[in-house]
């Protein structure tokens, strides 16, 4: 789970520091719902990616619609912007076998946006798209960006690392 908003002039070094060690933390506490955070080093190399079922984006943003409708919530609509970086950051995750979330802030710039969140999920083997919402809902933060009110929009993908099987999913919400 990650969420941010445009960020203020008042923004130091330090407390960018401290936002992504809090970062680290949560994604460490779902750590159990969706494997263990590793974290790349420099000398890992790329490892070859596949696109998983073209089919998946769109099932994703329908099972999260199902989840916002229980809730009185309106539905997402599929946004090419932050499904641009939905695609480039899982692939990038699944090039790499690492797990961590990125910065929203060129998300927030590039797309126009004035709040923007992220899900991020892992598994080996296989991964639906009901599987990875049904994930996400079972995790506190996750579930706050997929019920968030203020969310209108959705990018969503999800890459397989050739090389151990996993399967990285993301969700970027945009507001």
């Amino acid at each position: 789970m990650h969420t941010s908003a445009p960020p203020s002039h008042t923004t130091t070094a330090a407390a960018v520091r401290r936002v992504r060690a809090l970062l680290v933390g949560l994604v460490a506490a779902v750590a159990g719902l969706v494997g263990v955070v590793a974290v790349p080093s420099t000398a890992h190399a790329a490892a070859d990616t596949a696109p998983v079922a073209s089919s998946f984006d769109t099932q994703v943003l329908a099972a999260t619609n199902v989840q916002r409708k229980r809730h009185g919530l309106r539905p997402l609509r599929m946004m090419s912007c932050p499904d641009r970086y939905a695609t480039s950051w899982t692939q990038f995750l699944a090039s790499r076998d690492a797990f961590y979330h990125q910065s929203l802030t060129p998300i927030l710039k590039a797309c126009g946006l004035r709040g923007a969140g992220e899900n991020l999920a892992w598994r080996s083997g296989s991964l639906s798209a009901t599987q990875v919402v049904d994930m996400w809902m079972k995790s506190p933060g996750h579930r706050r960006n997929i019920l968030n009110g203020r969310f209108r929009y959705l990018g969503v993908d999800a890459w397989r690392s050739t090389d151990t099987n996993r399967i990285y999913a993301g969700q970027v919400f945009g507001a």
